[in-house]
């Protein structure tokens, strides 16, 4: 996963840190985390025996939670990675250039009657 923060100043205003994400979860990759937000953190762990010998229960521990959770979320993201469910996204600055460059295209092309295709 490829995360960057860039400088945003919305409509002339003061900056703003913005995050731009490269790898973005496909519709199925959601799907997968939708599951694993619903199944994936069983906050009970096994803590033995009581006299008759039935299984006790504890509540997991916030750091066991957390741990927990890292591990769906890395074995996840690979798996679904494999997939290939994982669209990429060019980073921030090509992104922002390659909107402008067809922005000047678009209006030349306009100012001589002609139309553009969408950017791709």
């Amino acid at each position: 996963m490829s995360d960057e923060l860039f400088l945003k100043s919305p409509y002339d205003m003061s900056p703003e840190l913005g995050i731009h994400t490269q790898d973005i979860p496909g519709q199925k990759a959601r799907y997968a985390m939708s599951l694993a937000e619903r199944m994936a953190l069983v906050a009970a762990v096994e803590d033995g025996e009581d006299s008759s010998g039935r299984a006790k229960a504890r509540l997991a521990t916030p750091t066991e939670i957390a741990q927990r959770a890292c591990a769906i979320t890395s074995a996840l993201f690979a798996e679904m990675d494999a997939y290939g469910w994982i669209l990429r996204t060019d980073d921030w600055d090509t992104l922002v250039n390659r909107f402008e460059k067809h922005k000047k295209d678009s209006r030349a092309a306009k100012s001589k009657g002609q139309t553009l295709e969408p950017a791709k």
